[in-house]
């Protein structure tokens, strides 16, 4: 005969079955599961009872497998995704340390050949050849273009 008392009082610990670990989860399943009834209506009655906690105990344990596959899953993909990140982080420093240096760069050469105008003069002349064959050089025209 099944102690109709203790099977309330595990039907009272399983209110909450989310909180519950699934080890917790399977001890109850077979406990629920190892309960033997006779032919009375109350037997029968807790039969019902217990198979419908039996079929609540099964879902929740299948859900919180499923839960911890999909998590196992996901952690491995992150684990495979992680060199992807670090390269991607890796090119965005190495792009904004190569930008740093061109215009390190720029800056300062801009400003050598701006102190040394004759450098510069000479780079930027236009050589004309006449029909005479005289050769004459004249500085490159510079043009301003303003927006109004």
């Amino acid at each position: 005969m099944p102690d109709y008392g203790q099977i309330d009082r595990k039907r009272g610990e399983l209110t909450n079955l989310r909180q519950i670990r699934i080890e917790d989860l399977e001890e109850y399943e077979k406990w629920f599961a190892g309960q033997s009834f006779g032919e009375s209506p109350r037997s029968q009655q807790y039969q019902q009872i217990c198979q419908t906690v039996l079929d609540s105990l099964r879902g929740e344990i299948d859900r919180k497998r499923r839960e911890e596959r999909e998590d196992r899953r996901n952690r491995e993909s992150r684990r495979q995704d992680l060199p992807w990140k670090i390269a991607g982080v890796a090119i965005a420093i190495v792009a904004v340390l190569i930008s740093a240096v061109v215009a390190i760069h720029n800056i300062f050469f801009s400003n050598r050949f701006s102190n040394t105008g004759d450098k510069f003069q000479q780079r930027h002349t236009i050589t004309k050849t006449n029909s005479n064959s005289a050769t004459v050089s004249k500085p490159a025209r510079i043009i301003e273009l303003t927006s109004e």
